[in-house]
C-alpha cells in the first residue's frame, strides 16, 4: 500500500537501505512504517522535486530483479498496537445440593447416643 506510492527504482533503493540497516530482519516479516519512512528520507535526501531518477540506479536492471530485495509489503506494521476487545465471561450459578443429608446426621446422633449408653453401663 504505502510502498506503491514510490517508483520501482526508488522502492528498490529503500529496500536496499532497509536490508543494510536491519540485517537481522526476517525476509517474510514486514518492515515497520517508521523504518520505511527513515529509509525513504535517506534515499531521497538531496534530490530535486523534478528529478525522476536516482543517480547510480539503472532503469534496465533493478535491485528487485536480482531477487535480493524484499517484495513490496501488502500490509505495513504500525508501531502502535490496536487494542483488542476483551470477551465478557458470564458464570451461571446453579444451586448446589448438600453433600451430607439429614438422614446421615440423624444416624450419627443415634450412634452417638448408643455409644454413650454402652459406656455409662460399664
Amino acid at each position: 500500500m504505502f510502498s506503491k506510492g514510490f517508483p520501482n527504482h526508488v522502492w528498490d533503493a529503500i529496500a536496499r537501505h532497509l536490508q543494510i540497516k536491519l540485517p537481522d530482519h526476517h525476509p517474510a516479516d514486514l518492515y515497520d512504517l517508521t523504518d520505511i519512512y527513515v529509509a525513504a528520507q535517506f534515499v531521497l535526501q538531496g534530490t530535486n522535486k523534478g528529478e525522476s531518477t536516482i543517480s547510480g540506479i539503472s532503469s534496465h536492471s533493478s535491485y528487485r530483479d536480482i531477487g535480493a530485495a524484499p517484495a513490496r509489503p501488502s500490509k505495513i506494521l504500525y508501531p502502535i498496537p490496536v487494542p483488542q476487545p476483551q470477551p465478557t465471561v458470564h458464570i451461571k450459578e446453579e444451586p448446589i445440593e448438600p453433600q451430607v443429608k439429614m438422614e446421615h446426621i440423624n444416624q450419627l446422633i443415634k450412634l452417638g447416643e448408643t455409644l454413650l449408653q454402652l459406656n455409662s453401663n460399664d
